[in-house]
């Protein structure tokens, strides 16, 4: 029944048997199903066999309590071994290995297995895969996947019917950054049956393996689906942990900062009750990400302490080091403990590549982002190499090229950005192109994009239309980069000065270039009626209300007022400007003495970026 797949069913059956003759049968059927919380209605027989040790380990290490699941493997390995009963010895040592590897003890286990001696090819090719694993964990990823191709070609000649060989080569890739090959190597699992069981450390693990690779992949739908089926397992808090950290991750892929932050809180949560370093250096990185992108000054909660010990800690620092840059402030580059591995190598660079920027060396900086993006890509870390496209975009913005350079790379990023489904580096190219980047202003664009969910689009956008947003040193650089190329800028019209964008204000805007009026989303063309459009300047240049007298003179250039010659003629140009913008008294109100802009209007205006 187990080999056909019936493990649940069996446990069902057995789970609140307490027969002692079904004792050993239950601990079979329990390390099959592999659910961490089988082990709670579950004890050791009395007197038990070598056998019923080993899957008592392995129970023990499904939930969690990796210590314990040590010392257990440590006396059975002695025992067995006295007892020349090598398939348990082997067995027990690779448990060993593994318990050593889940409490961060790499070279423990890399020693350890370095000294077994397997008695078949199966035996070898697990003893290979996990050191691998163990390579990886030591830093030495081109050693881990140069094992890894020699182990691939082994396993057309065994009998991996669980997928449990296969399983082992897939977390082997993925964690020294051969991410696509890894997918290749999960995705077929998946299909099978007796693959949603995971040996020694339940289903959760494959989906885990899957739900990652296809995150760096950058497909981000399938990302979706396995985290739905990673939601519907009750399995340990850990566990739990793990699956909030990749929706923390697909929030912030998919621009969500501000529900990513939310959930950040439980993540931590559950890396200090664990004591999972690792797991609390990415939630680190995640939030320097976080505060970065919310335009939020650096702040020493997020800032690394101790020696990096892992990519986790390279990332954290890195990520660090670039949200401090971009406030100016000077720090000496991070010391990294996996500057190879290919995920730390492809950050390291567009990061350097930021701050090379805000140190104006534009030439160092264009050239590291191209070399990010290109080490991105090679591992197929696409959203890395997203990121990396969008730091070469902004190099080449504020550097003096001319915009073909430009304009070929933010095609690029519209593609990958289409590609990856991602709305948010839509709209930021967007503000490029709209806001100046390739010489052309948009304000009626730019209105649009102030209204985005995307906090660094709206803030950006906003400052682009003139409004005095708080930015960061690294955007004010892309802002002066627009406004050089453009020639132009935007700002508020001394008429709507001091009033906040949103609530029941109007936007509305003025371009002399073309005198061209927009309101609330709607262009209007008064080029070939040069009278309204002076009415209009004259009245955006005046904080208060003009009176009739200096209107009449000054937009008809008279020397003398005579009202009642004059007022109905300026009674007249006011009536055709409501008419052609269609908003009547929402654009200019009558005063006592004269007109004024609308108080509900907020006006903008394009002017020389000298």
């Amino acid at each position: 029944l187990i080999e056909r797949g019936y493990e649940a069913h069996l446990w069902r059956l057995l789970e609140n048997l307490s027969d002692p003759r079904l004792a050993s049968a239950r601990l079979e059927v329990a390390v099959e199903l592999a659910d961490p919380r089988s082990i709670r209605s579950l004890s050791l027989p009395a007197d038990p066999a070598l056998l019923d040790r080993l899957r008592w380990a392995k129970l023990l290490r499904i939930a969690g309590r990796f210590p314990e699941a040590q010392q257990a493997a440590d006396e059975l390995a002695r025992d067995a071994e006295a007892c020349e009963a090598r398939a348990i010895a082997f067995s027990a040592n690779i448990l060993r290995a593994n318990t050593a590897l889940d409490s961060h003890q790499p070279q423990a286990a890399r020693t350890l297995l370095e000294g077994l001696r397997p008695s078949s090819t199966s035996e070898s090719v697990e003893r290979d895969i996990l050191l691998a694993v163990a390579l990886g964990q030591c830093t030495e990823h081109a050693e881990s996947v140069a094992l890894a191709k020699r182990i691939e070609p082994r396993l057309s000649d065994l009998d991996d019917r669980n997928g449990d060989l296969r399983r082992g080569l897939g977390w082997v890739l993925y964690t020294a950054g051969a991410i696509r090959r890894a997918r290749d190597v999960v995705r077929p699992l998946l299909a099978e049956k007796r693959a949603a069981r995971l040996h020694g450390l339940g289903p959760a693990r494959l989906l885990f393996l899957a739900l990652g690779a296809s995150f760096d992949c950058g497909e981000l739908a399938e990302t979706d689906i396995f985290l739905g089926r990673l939601r519907k397992m009750s399995g340990s808090a850990f566990q739990r942990a793990f699956t909030q950290f990749f929706d923390v991750q697909l929030m912030l892929a998919r621009g969500r900062f501000r529900e990513a932050l939310e959930a950040c809180p439980s993540v931590e949560a559950a890396a200090r009750e664990y004591q999972r370093l690792d797991l609390l250096a990415a939630v680190q990185g995640a939030r320097c990400k976080i505060a970065f992108a919310m335009g939020e000054p650096p702040s020493a909660d997020l800032a690394p302490s101790g020696p990096s010990t892992s990519e986790h800690d390279d990332l954290h620092r890195l990520h660090h080091f670039a949200h401090r840059g971009a406030w100016g402030l000077d720090d000496a580059p991070p010391e990294l403990a996996e500057a190879q591995h290919p995920e730390v190598a492809a950050t390291a660079a567009y990061v350097f590549a930021f701050r090379a920027l805000t140190h104006d060396d534009v030439e160092g900086a264009v050239a590291a982002a191209e070399r990010g993006r290109k080490l991105a890509r090679g591992s197929d870390y696409r959203l890395i190499e997203l990121a990396a496209l969008t730091t070469q975009l902004e190099c080449e913005l504020v550097s003096s090229a001319d915009h073909a350079p430009l304009s070929r790379s933010l095609g690029e990023f519209e593609s990958l950005a289409h590609a990856l489904g991602l709305d948010w580096a839509l709209q930021l190219a967007a503000l490029v192109r709209l806001g100046g980047g390739l010489g052309n202003v948009d304000p009626l664009g730019l209105e649009r994009l102030a209204e985005s969910e995307s906090p660094p689009v709206r803030r950006r956008a906003r400052a682009l239309l003139g409004e005095d947003i708080p930015l960061s040193r690294y955007e004010e650089l892309l802002l002066e980069a627009q406004r050089r190329r453009s020639g132009v800028r935007i700002e508020v019209a001394p008429c709507s000065r001091g009033r906040e964008a949103g609530g029941d204000l109007i936007p509305a805007g003025m371009d002399p270039r073309g005198s061209e009026l927009w309101i609330a989303g709607r262009s209007t063309n008064l080029k070939s009626r040069p009278l309204l459009w002076r009415l209009l300047e004259l009245l955006a240049d005046s904080p208060g209300p003009v009176s009739k007298e200096d209107l009449i003179v000054r937009a008809w250039e008279l020397d003398a007022y005579h009202p009642l010659r004059h007022d109905a003629r300026l009674h007249t140009a006011v009536s055709a400007i409501r008419k052609t913008v269609g908003a009547d008294q929402a654009v200019i109100q009558s005063t006592s003495e004269g007109y004024r802009m609308a108080d509900n209007l907020l006006l903008r205006r394009l002017v020389s970026a000298d």
